[in-house]
């Protein structure tokens, strides 16, 4: 009697043991199974991540051509190795030259709270591009020497947008198509995205600065530049004044001249003028408190930026 007891007891343990094993092999399995789901899962986030640094790396691309260009820093193009072709082919673009764009970001200086760009629009002031040509006789257009920055070279003229979209490479940017007076559109390239709705930019007026030599900016040619207001913070539209039509010049009083018909970039002539392009406390566009003007119809302004750059 005991044997048959003890033999009922140990065949129990056996299969209490063969269950008990059963339990560790689905326990084990499911635990792999998490494993795999979260590292499943933390490669899938990281992916993402990944996607998204990609993106903000180029959005802070954008913004730093277009400071750098902005203040007459050159942009050179240049061949990608094969054996660096696959970490760019999400992105597919290449580095080009200068392009016309508003600067959308500036890093406050800690000390005065002046901006970066305004800093380097007052070195630019002061220290002027030396000319190969020293002969101080030499006129380089009505109103001034070869050294003396003369807005009357800049060709402004006032028109209107007839289209804008985003640019399809560049997040910051718009792709505007500009009717200036001529036969055909330009195509304008501008970093207004974080600034300027679509639906205020298009059939607004503009002043256009139109003989800035064109630029590509990610497989796009812009051939002018809209002039606007600019602070760190806020930027807005310069504004002809009403009655201007498109086509019309964009002149100052003081400054007699002729346009060039294009401005050479090795000579900064857009750079030596620019820094001194303000906008008054009235909201009048001004170089050096000579007015923005269209002759016989007024001056151009700004709607609520005062006392600050004109970029």
């Amino acid at each position: 009697m005991a044997n048959d007891e003890f033999g009922t007891l140990f065949i129990q343990a056996q299969e209490n043991a063969t269950q008990a094993n059963q339990q560790i092999t689905i326990l084990q399995d499911n635990v792999q199974s998490l494993q795999f789901e979260i590292i499943k899962n933390a490669k899938l986030h990281a992916q993402q991540l990944n996607v998204e640094l990609h993106s903000q790396v180029d959005q802070l691309k954008d913004e730093l051509i277009a400071l750098e260009i902005t203040n007459g820093i050159k942009q050179y193009g240049y061949l990608i190795p094969r054996s660096s072709q696959k970490l760019n082919e999400a992105d597919g673009s290449e580095v080009t030259q200068q392009i016309e764009t508003t600067p959308t970001a500036t890093i406050p200086s800690k000390a005065t709270g002046t901006s970066d760009v305004e800093k380097l629009d007052k070195m630019k002031c002061k220290k002027q591009p030396k000319e190969q040509n020293k002969s101080t006789n030499i006129k380089d257009n009505i109103g001034g020497d070869a050294k003396t920055p003369n807005p009357a070279r800049l060709d402004l003229r006032v028109a209107r947008v007839l289209s804008a979209k985003k640019h399809p490479e560049a997040d910051t940017l718009y792709v505007e198509e500009m009717d200036c007076g001529e036969d055909m559109p330009r195509t304008v390239v501008s970093g207004l995205v974080k600034h300027i709705s679509v639906d205020e930019l298009v059939d607004s007026m503009v002043v256009l600065l139109c003989n800035l030599k064109p630029a590509k900016m990610r497989g796009v040619v812009s051939s002018a530049m809209v002039m606007c207001a600019s602070t760190p913070d806020k930027v807005e539209l310069l504004q002809p004044p009403d009655g201007a039509a498109v086509g019309d010049r964009v002149t100052f009083p003081s400054h007699p001249g002729h346009p060039d018909e294009q401005l050479n970039p090795k000579k900064k002539i857009w750079e030596g003028i620019q820094c001194d392009l303000k906008v008054s406390g009235d909201g009048i566009a001004t170089y050096k408190g000579d007015p923005f003007t269209v002759s016989g119809k007024g001056v151009c302004t700004a709607s609520t930026l005062r006392l600050c750059g004109i970029r």
